[in-house]
């Protein structure tokens, strides 16, 4: 017979996942950018309020309609839907897989849409299994727009050369 003796919680050492869930609402806030975790089932547990003005809207916690984003719908940059079973946050939670800079266009409540540019990882316990995952994500749509003008006055211009003569 052996004696085990657990340690007291305060001397355990917090995984990510824990430590960002025990935080107070406020830390998120800090963040300058969009942040916000699920679980390892992809449930929306904590966001900050950068996230909420993106999303248009502020999920609760306990309803259980947004899973893997607070977004109302997700799409492709193409506009192919994306179903939020399929999205980025949903391989990280179960797979564990990382995205980065990848660009996805939510649309909010309203209808209004915006491109963003996330960033997800899995938040793993010290075993290594996922206990959930974070996306830190940052509108991008004003980059878009740019980007797009850009493209048209540089096709317009090819097209002005090429049948000036």
């Amino acid at each position: 017979m052996s004696i085990v003796e657990e340690f007291p919680a305060a001397a355990r050492r917090l995984t990510e996942f824990e430590a960002l869930v025990a935080a107070a609402p406020t830390v998120l806030d800090a963040i300058p950018g969009a942040v916000y975790i699920c679980d390892h089932e992809g449930w929306l547990v904590r966001y900050n309020a950068e996230a909420a003005a993106l999303w248009g809207q502020s999920p609760s916690a306990d309803d259980h309609r947004h899973r893997f984003c607070g977004s109302h719908a997700l799409f492709l940059p193409d506009g192919t839907p994306l179903a939020h079973a399929v999205c980025p946050m949903a391989t990280a939670v179960f797979a564990g897989t990382t995205t980065r800079n990848a660009e996805v266009v939510m649309e909010r409540p309203d209808g209004s849409r915006v491109t963003a540019l996330v960033n997800i990882r899995a938040l793993k316990d010290h075993n290594g299994r996922i206990q959930g995952a974070i996306n830190c994500f940052q509108d991008i749509s004003a980059h878009k727009e740019l980007e797009e003008t850009i493209q048209q006055k540089t096709a317009d211009l090819e097209d002005f050369f090429e049948n000036s003569a």
